[in-house]
């Protein structure tokens, strides 16, 4: 049996905005497609506070007040790229909590837990 990745609150619906929420991996995400972004967020806790935000990703740019009218087939796609970003980015911090303290290959520097993303090159 294969355990669910991404699991639906509710799927891309709704005109201005477009919006969906769900859990990938477990982690609360909001998916929101308005004036000319379509926007997925991921929280630390199953809400919308803007304090618990622990990844934003800008997933799609258009014109303007086009967005708010995406067909719910590219947003669900653009969720799941989001939600391949995320997986990335966690994998990536996972692998450097585990590999902290040996030296980068490419940069000859330690990296540690607390490395600043932009440093680093990761999204």
């Amino acid at each position: 049996m294969v355990p669910k990745i991404l699991h639906w609150k509710y799927k891309p619906e709704g005109a201005c905005p477009v919006q969906a929420e769900g859990y990938f991996l477990g982690t609360y995400f909001h998916f929101r497609s308005r004036w000319q972004t379509a926007r997925l967020t991921f929280y630390k806790i199953d809400d919308i506070d803007d304090e618990q935000i622990i990844k934003t990703y800008d997933l799609y740019k258009t014109k303007h007040f086009e967005a708010g009218w995406l067909d719910y087939r590219l947003c669900t796609f653009l969720i799941y790229m989001g939600c391949f970003l995320f997986w990335l980015r966690i994998g990536v911090k996972k692998s450097r909590i585990k590999n902290a303290g040996h030296k980068s290959k490419n940069q000859g520097e330690e990296i540690s837990e607390g490395e600043s993303e932009e440093k680093s090159g990761y999204y």
